[in-house]
């Protein structure tokens, strides 16, 4: 029999119409504030560029010129893209526009998802709504709404946390195979999502660690087959990844050029990811302080919540600390992007 606790988790937990509502409100949000326009972020040209080439290879042949982060991050923009050319004639302007779309998505989700796991957590739809709106508008999500980069790393990361640590759902093929989907595409569809891996993994062994409230059937196959998706996703892009980085000398000779030479300069790299007051997760997602000093009594709480967000948060620091290069010109620590959300549940 079901605990009085589990009962009020449950009914606390929104219903799918609210979260629906929620999602739909979050998006037209964003998108009143929207340049709609993605074109001169980043690595961004690069996509659509390869989402071009990809169409014209399959009509004439066209050779393709790979993005850096692979071909994972094409299977999310070239949808978008090709929208924008249906409807708007294939200009370089219709695409643009279709596919600021996309992060805007992709945040929407991606706070969603925080709405539900905290409105969860905390037994309460109300606080549950609280963190995911501080954490939507008062962090750097709300920026890269529209800037993009990182939101497809940092929704399919959370996503894979929420399937994997939710003990009540049964692990079913389809759950299990969409677990292995979206962490292959937390720690594939960047180059930096090799940083993921510690916190993937753990996921992964809570995910298969024991029967789910309603125990499935033939979980060790259901492990191995979800394993070996992951790593044949993973190698996959790799290997596209490993064809863009050729034209930059190689990936091994173009990451030696980030790495830093003396014992002094990942300290202070380290001090700068954090209190930076130009580039600080602190300064940019004040909440994330909260989360820290929250940790020890969240890893009380909800050992494996507080687990999921140290892994991430010292995946992402304690390898960027490690590069010459730790920060770029984008709005705030946009490498630590896919931290803020795990911490907020922290809350």
């Amino acid at each position: 029999m079901r605990s009085k606790y589990h009962r009020a988790r449950l009914s606390a937990a929104p219903r799918r119409l609210v979260v629906l509502a929620f999602f739909a409100a979050l998006l037209l949000l964003y998108a009143a504030f929207s340049p709609f326009s993605t074109a001169g972020m980043g690595y961004v040209g690069e996509e659509v560029k390869a989402c071009r080439q990809i169409r014209e290879h399959f009509r004439s042949g066209t050779a393709i010129e790979w993005p850096r982060n692979g071909a994972m991050g094409l299977l999310v923009q070239c949808p978008f893209v090709t929208v924008g050319d249906v409807l708007g004639g294939a200009t370089q302007r219709a695409e643009d526009l279709a596919l600021s779309w996309q992060p805007m998505i992709a945040t929407a989700a991606l706070v969603t998802i925080l709405f539900v796991w905290a409105a969860r957590l905390a037994a309460s739809r109300e606080w549950g709504l609280t963190l995911s709106l501080a954490g939507g508008f008062a962090t750097l999500l709300w920026p890269y709404a529209y800037i993009g980069l990182e939101t497809t790393q940092s929704l399919f990361l959370l996503l894979a946390g929420f399937l994997a640590l939710d003990r009540s759902a049964p692990r079913t093929w389809g759950r299990c195979l969409c677990f292995g989907v979206c962490a292959a595409f937390a720690i594939g569809v960047k180059s930096g999502g090799v940083l993921l891996v510690p916190a993937c993994a753990f996921l992964a062994w809570r995910f298969f660690r024991e029967p789910a409230a309603r125990p499935a059937e033939g979980l060790r196959a259901k492990a191995v087959a979800t394993l070996l998706l992951v790593v044949l996703l993973f190698a996959a892009n790799a290997w596209v990844r490993g064809l863009a980085w050729v034209r930059f000398g190689g990936t091994a000779h173009f990451a030696s050029l980030w790495l830093v030479r003396d014992p002094v300069s990942p300290l202070l790299n380290l001090l700068a990811l954090l209190a930076s007051p130009n580039k600080g997760l602190i300064l940019y997602a004040p909440l994330t302080l909260l989360a820290v000093i929250a940790l020890p009594r969240t890893s009380r709480a909800e050992p494996p919540v507080a687990v999921f967000a140290a892994l991430v948060l010292a995946g992402l620091v304690g390898g960027l600390c490690l590069l010459g290069m730790w920060s770029d010109e984008t709005w705030g620590p946009r490498y630590l992007h896919s931290a803020v959300a795990p911490l907020i549940l922290c809350l």
